[in-house]
């Protein structure tokens, strides 16, 4: 348990393995606290309101309040250490967040350093200017405005597009665009109802979605289909070996393209352009996606 507490003019606090507070009336004396005991704080901050000789904690209230050029600093493993559920305030250094950072008003919440969260990010008004880590999720409710880079780690851009709910749609599969305006696996060589490619096979990710949510209105699955960037496509090279730099169209063999070996019919049936050769039977190559 922290010691006595002193006032203005008061006495030191001391208690044996706690915390203990000191305090002195003179401006130039700063208060110090100290502790003997690893886990017992130095300092503790308690705002009150006494009713009727208890002391109920205030809801607006503030336990330490520090103003100036440093209102407060710690140093050590844990230099301070807050418990709540706001935030808000600048910092000039470096934060680290091991769990939620939340921040639900639209005033501006100034990060200058790095910003690293271990889990779920909420930012309303926070500004991160330099580097910001979100290991988890990041949502943001507000406009997104970047002075730099976007860098994405992943692939392609893709959209979520609606499939029956018998469409085979695993990633690598391609689509065409059927007479309701789904995308259900193609089954025609040089089709021009072609609508791509979907994302996710082998090692590839997008890198953006476009359209995201899972359901769509009618109950329907809805798969990321790529637009543009490399994706893995499922190949079908019976009909021709694939070289590299091949274009590539819709097969016969459902959900599989082939080289466009045909440039006349390959106009507006053409997927994209092959990044690895495939000489005989079926499998998953890199395509560079460009539908035309």
């Amino acid at each position: 348990m922290p010691g006595d507490i002193g006032n203005t003019g008061g006495r030191p606090g001391n208690a044996s393995g706690g915390g203990g507070v000191l305090t002195q009336p003179a401006p130039n004396n700063p208060v110090s606290a100290n502790s003997t005991a690893p886990t017992v704080p130095g300092v503790v901050g308690t705002n009150a309101t006494v009713v009727a000789g208890t002391a109920i904690a205030a809801q607006s209230g503030v336990g330490v309040y520090g103003g100036g050029t440093i209102g407060v600093q710690g140093t050590g493993g844990i230099g301070v250490y807050g418990k709540g559920n706001q935030f808000a305030g600048q910092f000039e250094g470096n934060v680290q967040i091991t769990g939620i950072l939340s921040v639900t008003d639209n005033a501006n919440h100034t990060i200058a350093g790095n910003l690293t969260v271990g889990n779920t990010v909420t930012a309303g008004g926070l500004i991160a200017n330099l580097n910001a880590t979100i290991k988890e999720n990041l949502t943001v409710g507000g406009t997104v405005n970047v002075a730099g880079d976007v860098v994405l780690a992943n692939q392609d851009c893709a959209e979520d597009f609606d499939v029956g709910t018998s469409t085979i749609a695993d990633p690598g599969t391609v689509l065409i665009i059927d007479e309701h305006g789904q995308l259900r696996e193609s089954w025609q060589a040089y089709d021009k109802k072609v609508a791509g490619i979907v994302s996710g096979a082998h090692e590839f990710r997008p890198g953006l979605i476009l359209g995201r949510h899972m359901i769509a209105n009618d109950g329907n699955r809805r798969v990321p289909v790529a637009l543009i960037g490399k994706v893995y496509c499922k190949v079908d090279a019976q009909y021709a070996p694939i070289e590299i730099g091949d274009l590539l169209t819709t097969s016969l063999t459902p959900g599989h393209a082939m080289k466009a070996s045909d440039r006349g019919m390959a106009f507006g049936s053409v997927i994209g352009k092959a990044l690895a050769p495939m000489e005989s039977g079926r499998g998953l190559v890199p395509v560079l996606v460009a539908l035309q």
